[in-house]
């Protein structure tokens, strides 16, 4: 399950330039609009009337920088109209019936669309229109606003089932003001209450705990600030703030363990970092066991009270979340991690019961075996952490790496606060780092806090724009750091049952498909309305 319909929403949104560059350049513009014979009506319209009516209209949503923001865009078009044809006053209706969407999207409110229709029209009049000029002005504004509300009533329709266009509002509140508490709200519409597992692997010394590895099966989603999105980042700043290590894994999860309640998902944190849960065992020693068969690799770490962490990562091709279902299938005993780093296309997500799960469940279950025969005593761990993001290809968690070693076999492993890995990038690291008795692997948290947090974009995938070199330089660095502080292994395992509203699976699903097929109409009424601007070109005047 993917939420493209979401991250095309989220790639869609813009932002202004700054008042500081906006406001001097609608000045010199104007000037130059009514040097080129622009009408003086239409320059005070789009750079007075129009932005302070929007401003009006929907307070809460526009601010100074979005209600003027349009508005060199129209004195340019204007100034082109004026320079090819002589003036004429239907220059005035593009503008408004493009931004009267906007005004009837973000208001929820047809008269607020209606006023400013009507004001467009009064603005044509005053500037002293012909009969045929305010016919067509009359004409166009009445298909643009019944065209507007047939997809309103569209959209309400297909969004009954999951809060109606309240849900919408909801998104607006929370993509323009930050609103989290009305958006938490409206998806829990979409969730269902269920228990979820998190792991916790404590590392001690004769001080007490000085580090821990996280594995929650909460999936780190739906997107930017919301929900459970920024867990990884939001566990190892508060355990650098408690004075530990941290290293966050993905455990096998999907969007339908996607936590909702950011109340329930803050004492999750603090519990983790403060040793809540039950203690499942306690040890020091361990097995290491590889498996690389069947288009996976596998590895395997046996705890002496016989539970098994086991990573995993698809060798031969793409794969998207693994879900918890599988890692239960396979026994309460094992702790199911998904590297997350094979981002290639086709990109597909084990069901349970195709090719692609009995393949991964031998590949595990050979590397769990092998693990089981391994168990000794005398290893060392080091780990070390680097905060802070990299554009919208690493979150704020960093990098972190933990090195494992014993006399004869040593295990590295670096995580990346990234939403998944560029697969050839990854083997390209593997390549550079492949040494005798090293077992090396990368890993990915899988954030989703980049997703939709900048204007027009979302997250890529590790090794879309970071390098090679970058990452060798990581390791490299958080190697020597982790090496320094290196204890002798002992361990405790705990485990902490979240109960809880979890996005349901189904109806996220079914509510993507919707949010993909509206935001194609709503692109094409976009682009409907767009072309009202070739308008005054057309008329003879």
């Amino acid at each position: 399950m993917d939420l493209k319909g979401f991250e095309r929403g989220a790639k869609a949104l813009f932002s202004f330039p700054a008042l500081k560059v906006i406001v001097p350049t609608t000045l010199a513009l104007s000037i130059l609009s009514v040097s080129f014979g622009c009408s003086l009506v239409y320059v005070l319209y789009v750079t007075l009337l129009l932005p302070i009516t929007l401003k009006i209209l929907v307070r809460k949503f526009i601010t100074a920088k979005r209600a003027w923001g349009l508005a060199p865009l129209f004195l340019i078009w204007g100034m082109l109209v004026s320079a090819i044809r002589s003036y004429t006053c239907l220059i005035l209706i593009p503008p408004t019936l493009l931004l009267h969407i906007p005004v009837r999207f973000l208001s929820g409110s047809s008269q607020k669309a209606v006023i400013l229709l009507a004001i467009g029209l009064l603005t044509v009049i005053i500037n002293g229109c012909s009969i045929t000029e305010l016919t067509i002005t009359i004409i166009l504004s009445c298909i643009s606003f019944a065209s507007t509300e047939v997809f309103i009533r569209i959209l309400k329709n297909k969004l009954g089932p999951y809060g109606g266009l309240e849900l919408l509002s909801a998104y607006f509140s929370y993509i323009l003001a930050h609103d989290l508490d009305i958006m938490e709200n409206a998806l829990k519409k979409v969730t269902v209450q269920k228990s979820v597992p998190v792991y916790v692997l404590d590392l001690s010394n004769a001080s007490g705990v000085w580090g821990f590895i996280a594995i929650p099966h909460i999936h780190p989603g739906p997107f930017r600030d919301l929900g459970s999105s920024r867990l990884p980042s939001m566990l190892v700043s508060y355990a650098s703030k408690a004075g530990l290590k941290a290293m966050v894994l993905h455990g096998a999860s999907k969007h339908s363990e996607d936590l909702i309640d950011r109340i329930g998902l803050t004492n999750l944190v603090r519990q983790i970092v403060e040793g809540g849960g039950e203690v499942l065992c306690i040890g020091e020693k361990l097995g290491l066991g590889v498996c690389k068969e069947w288009g996976f690799r596998c590895i395997a770490l046996s705890l002496e009270c016989g539970q098994t962490i086991v990573l995993t990562e698809r060798v031969d091709g793409g794969l998207e979340d693994i879900p918890l279902s599988l890692a239960e299938k396979i026994g309460e005993n094992v702790i199911l991690v998904d590297n997350h780093n094979s981002f290639d296309e086709p990109r597909p997500s084990p069901t349970g019961h195709d090719q692609l799960t009995e393949q991964l469940l031998n590949c595990v279950k050979s590397a769990i075996t092998k693990a089981s025969l391994d168990l000794r005593d005398g290893w060392k761990v080091g780990l070390a952490t680097k905060l802070g993001g990299w554009h919208n290809e690493i979150g704020t968690a960093g990098v972190s790496f933990l090195t494992l070693s014993s006399t004869t076999s040593t295990l590295n492993l670096i995580v990346y606060d990234s939403n998944n890995m560029i697969r050839q990038f990854r083997d390209q690291i593997y390549t550079q780092l492949a040494y005798p008795d090293i077992t090396f692997v990368t890993a990915t948290t899988d954030t989703h806090e980049l997703t939709g947090a900048r204007a027009g974009d979302t997250y890529n995938p590790l090794g879309t724009r970071y390098t090679l070199e970058a990452v060798l330089t990581d390791v490299e660095t958080l190697r020597r750091d982790a090496d320094a502080c290196k204890e002798f292994l002992h361990y405790r395992l705990r485990r902490i049952l979240v109960k809880s509203s979890f996005l349901d699976s189904s109806k996220l699903e079914k509510l993507n498909e919707v949010v993909t097929e509206m935001f194609t109409k709503a692109l094409l009424l976009l682009i409907l309305h767009g072309f009202l601007f070739i308008i005054p070109f057309l008329m003879i005047v």
